[in-house]
């Protein structure tokens, strides 16, 4: 048996080796959200029904159209995209109210998903209707999962690996909206790989009429950050 022709092995593409200098020049993190959600990646913002996770989210990627300051934090002006799997009958009315409050029209840059959604296999298609450097929504990950065990390690794989197909076909950042256990304590529902894949995760609490959103995980920054709204 002859062995392979030179030419052949030399085909095979060799593994680039970097040194301390090759590092140090590499490019620093890009904040989409400042200290909360990276430029391109996989983020969570979860809590209890009625804490106000979609508020929040929707508040946040508002100002993220629009590239203004989010409680104090910078942003990368971004186009955004609502997937709303839940509460299609309410988005009206949290427009109209944002615009009230705010005094001006949703920027054209915003722009909302009604259609159905499968996380399992709509991914692709949803991707070429998604501008490039987008900021996506999920809203909420249990309704675009039909069908997929979220306390499984192997359908929780899908979901986990379909989203950041998404967040690589459109070079943005695919933000779940998600719901906790039996409380806020006990963190995000279902498996716990999905807690592991994330590059920054929100937590929305609330007592009484008062609600936090807090960073309890941040990749490539610092966490524990807790914001009143």
């Amino acid at each position: 048996i002859q062995d392979e022709s030179p030419a052949l092995k030399e085909e095979i593409p060799s593994f680039r080796l970097f040194k301390r200098q090759d590092i140090m020049n590499l490019p620093g993190i890009v904040w989409k959200v400042q200290d909360t959600g990276p430029d391109t990646g996989l983020m969570c913002v979860y809590g209890e029904p009625g804490g106000g996770k979609s508020f929040i989210v929707t508040d946040m990627g508002f100002a993220v159209a629009e590239g203004r300051r989010w409680f104090g934090l910078r942003t990368k002006k971004s186009d955004v995209t609502f997937i709303v799997a839940e509460g299609q009958h309410g988005i009206k009315g949290r427009i109209l109210a944002w615009e009230a409050e705010n005094k001006r029209e949703l920027p054209e840059n915003v722009q909302f998903v009604l259609d159905d959604f499968y996380i399992g296999a709509d991914v692709e298609r949803l991707a070429k209707s998604i501008p490039t450097g987008s900021l996506i929504v999920i809203d909420t990950m249990n309704a675009v999962s039909a069908g997929l065990d979220e306390n499984g390690v192997v359908d929780m794989g899908i979901i986990i690996s379909n989203c950041k197909k998404l967040q690589k076909l459109t070079s943005g950042l695919v933000c779940l909206v998600h719901h906790c256990g039996k409380s806020t304590a006990s963190g995000l529902r279902g498996h716990s790989s999905l807690m592991g894949a994330l590059d920054s995760a929100i937590e929305v609490s609330r007592r009484g009429n008062n609600r936090v959103w807090k960073v309890v995980k941040n990749k490539d920054g610092q966490d524990g950050q807790a914001y009143k709204f």
